[in-house]
Protein backbone atom coordinates (compact mmCIF):
# COMPACT_ATOMS: atom_id res chain seq x y z
CA UNK A 1 0.00 0.00 0.00
CA UNK A 2 1.37 3.41 -1.32
CA UNK A 3 1.35 6.20 1.31
CA UNK A 4 -0.89 8.10 -1.07
CA UNK A 5 -3.31 5.22 -0.60
CA UNK A 6 -2.55 5.48 3.56
CA UNK A 7 -3.71 8.88 3.29
CA UNK A 8 -6.49 8.37 1.02
CA UNK A 9 -7.69 5.61 3.42
CA UNK A 10 -7.12 7.75 6.64
CA UNK A 11 -9.29 10.30 5.41
CA UNK A 12 -12.07 7.83 4.53
CA UNK A 13 -12.14 6.75 7.71
CA UNK A 14 -12.33 10.16 8.99
CA UNK A 15 -14.88 10.97 6.98
CA UNK A 16 -17.13 8.12 8.12
CA UNK A 17 -16.34 9.00 11.63
CA UNK A 18 -17.77 11.79 11.08
CA UNK A 19 -20.87 10.79 9.09
CA UNK A 20 -21.80 8.50 12.35
CA UNK A 21 -23.18 11.50 14.11
CA UNK A 22 -23.04 10.00 17.49
CA UNK A 23 -20.93 12.81 19.38
CA UNK A 24 -21.10 15.86 17.67
CA UNK A 25 -17.59 16.91 19.09
CA UNK A 26 -15.90 13.78 17.73
CA UNK A 27 -17.75 13.98 14.54
CA UNK A 28 -16.38 17.74 14.10
CA UNK A 29 -13.49 17.11 15.07
CA UNK A 30 -12.62 14.49 12.30
CA UNK A 31 -14.43 16.09 9.66
CA UNK A 32 -12.05 18.73 10.37
CA UNK A 33 -9.21 16.58 10.39
CA UNK A 34 -10.31 15.20 7.35
CA UNK A 35 -10.48 18.35 5.24
CA UNK A 36 -6.81 19.82 6.72
CA UNK A 37 -5.57 16.41 5.15
CA UNK A 38 -7.33 17.10 2.12
CA UNK A 39 -6.07 20.47 1.38
CA UNK A 40 -2.45 19.45 2.73
CA UNK A 41 -2.09 16.83 0.46
CA UNK A 42 -4.13 18.66 -2.38
CA UNK A 43 -7.03 15.87 -2.66
CA UNK A 44 -10.74 16.63 -3.81
CA UNK A 45 -13.81 14.43 -3.14
CA UNK A 46 -14.09 12.92 -6.55
CA UNK A 47 -10.70 11.53 -5.63
CA UNK A 48 -12.10 9.62 -2.86
CA UNK A 49 -15.36 8.68 -4.21
CA UNK A 50 -14.50 7.89 -7.75
CA UNK A 51 -10.34 5.94 -6.92
CA UNK A 52 -9.81 3.15 -8.60
CA UNK A 53 -13.13 2.89 -10.40
CA UNK A 54 -12.92 5.21 -13.34
CA UNK A 55 -11.49 4.04 -16.71
CA UNK A 56 -9.13 6.75 -18.82
CA UNK A 57 -10.76 7.69 -21.93
CA UNK A 58 -9.40 9.16 -25.14
CA UNK A 59 -11.21 11.80 -27.48
CA UNK A 60 -9.87 13.31 -29.97
CA UNK A 61 -10.00 17.25 -30.49
CA UNK A 62 -9.57 17.27 -34.57
CA UNK A 63 -9.45 15.33 -37.66
CA UNK A 64 -6.35 14.39 -39.15
CA UNK A 65 -4.90 17.65 -41.00
CA UNK A 66 -2.12 20.32 -40.76
CA UNK A 67 -2.13 21.43 -37.29
CA UNK A 68 -1.48 25.19 -36.58
CA UNK A 69 0.67 26.33 -33.48
CA UNK A 70 -1.96 27.93 -31.85
CA UNK A 71 -3.98 24.99 -31.73
CA UNK A 72 -0.49 23.28 -29.73
CA UNK A 73 -0.28 26.16 -27.15
CA UNK A 74 -3.79 26.43 -26.83
CA UNK A 75 -4.47 22.45 -25.94
CA UNK A 76 -1.06 22.57 -24.05
CA UNK A 77 -3.05 25.63 -21.51
CA UNK A 78 -6.21 23.61 -21.36
CA UNK A 79 -4.22 20.02 -20.32
CA UNK A 80 -2.10 21.85 -17.81
CA UNK A 81 -5.12 23.59 -15.90
CA UNK A 82 -7.83 20.90 -16.75
CA UNK A 83 -6.21 17.00 -15.33
CA UNK A 84 -5.57 16.04 -18.94
CA UNK A 85 -3.02 15.25 -20.87
CA UNK A 86 -2.61 15.45 -24.78
CA UNK A 87 -0.82 14.26 -27.54
CA UNK A 88 -0.44 14.76 -31.20
CA UNK A 89 -0.70 11.26 -32.92
CA UNK A 90 0.49 11.07 -36.90
CA UNK A 91 -0.76 9.07 -39.44
CA UNK A 92 -0.39 8.91 -43.75
CA UNK A 93 -1.96 6.92 -45.79
CA UNK A 94 -0.25 5.57 -48.88
CA UNK A 95 -1.83 7.55 -51.67
CA UNK A 96 -1.18 11.27 -49.48
CA UNK A 97 1.84 13.25 -50.09
CA UNK A 98 1.25 15.10 -46.40
CA UNK A 99 1.27 13.48 -43.16
CA UNK A 100 -2.25 14.20 -40.79
CA UNK A 101 -1.96 14.95 -37.18
CA UNK A 102 -4.55 15.20 -34.86
CA UNK A 103 -5.15 16.31 -31.32
CA UNK A 104 -5.88 13.64 -29.31
CA UNK A 105 -6.77 14.06 -25.28
CA UNK A 106 -6.79 11.51 -22.61
CA UNK A 107 -7.68 11.29 -18.93
CA UNK A 108 -10.76 10.89 -16.90
CA UNK A 109 -14.06 11.09 -18.59
CA UNK A 110 -15.66 14.28 -17.06
CA UNK A 111 -11.61 15.87 -17.31
CA UNK A 112 -11.74 14.59 -20.43
CA UNK A 113 -15.14 16.37 -21.35
CA UNK A 114 -14.47 19.38 -19.83
CA UNK A 115 -11.51 20.40 -21.27
CA UNK A 116 -12.63 19.65 -25.12
CA UNK A 117 -15.58 22.13 -24.29
CA UNK A 118 -12.92 24.48 -23.02
CA UNK A 119 -10.69 24.00 -25.95
CA UNK A 120 -13.23 24.73 -28.30
CA UNK A 121 -14.68 27.75 -26.25
CA UNK A 122 -11.29 29.32 -26.10
CA UNK A 123 -10.50 28.52 -29.69
CA UNK A 124 -14.33 30.26 -30.81
CA UNK A 125 -13.33 33.35 -28.10
CA UNK A 126 -9.93 33.65 -29.64
CA UNK A 127 -11.17 33.96 -33.01
CA UNK A 128 -13.78 36.17 -32.52
CA UNK A 129 -11.82 38.65 -30.55
CA UNK A 130 -9.00 38.36 -32.97
CA UNK A 131 -11.28 39.81 -35.62
CA UNK A 132 -13.00 42.32 -33.63
CA UNK A 133 -8.98 43.45 -33.03
CA UNK A 134 -8.42 43.23 -36.79
CA UNK A 135 -10.94 45.25 -37.97
CA UNK A 136 -10.84 48.33 -35.16
CA UNK A 137 -7.17 48.50 -36.47
CA UNK A 138 -6.11 50.33 -39.64
CA UNK A 139 -7.60 48.11 -42.51
CA UNK A 140 -4.82 45.53 -43.33
CA UNK A 141 -4.17 45.63 -46.55
CA UNK A 142 -2.89 42.80 -47.53
CA UNK A 143 -3.15 39.19 -46.03
CA UNK A 144 -0.07 38.56 -44.08
CA UNK A 145 -0.36 42.29 -42.76
CA UNK A 146 -3.76 40.50 -41.58
CA UNK A 147 -2.33 37.03 -40.38
CA UNK A 148 0.79 39.12 -38.33
CA UNK A 149 -2.11 41.16 -36.71
CA UNK A 150 -3.83 37.56 -35.99
CA UNK A 151 -1.28 36.16 -34.81
CA UNK A 152 0.33 38.98 -32.54
CA UNK A 153 -3.26 38.74 -30.84
CA UNK A 154 -3.26 34.97 -30.02
CA UNK A 155 0.27 35.63 -29.00
CA UNK A 156 -1.07 38.08 -25.95
CA UNK A 157 -4.57 35.78 -25.88
CA UNK A 158 -1.79 32.53 -24.52
CA UNK A 159 0.21 35.20 -22.49
CA UNK A 160 -2.96 36.28 -20.47
CA UNK A 161 -3.85 32.99 -20.50
CA UNK A 162 -0.71 31.28 -18.71
CA UNK A 163 -1.11 34.70 -16.02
Amino acid sequence: MSVNDKILDKIKNLLTLAEDGNNDEESQTALLMAQKLMLKYKISQNDLSSRGKQEIVIRSLSVYKRIFWWEKVLVKIIADNFRVMFYIQSHRLPYQKNVGRKLVLMGYPEDVDLAYEMFYLAEDAMKFYASQYINGQVRPKTASQKSRLRKTYYQGFFRWAKG
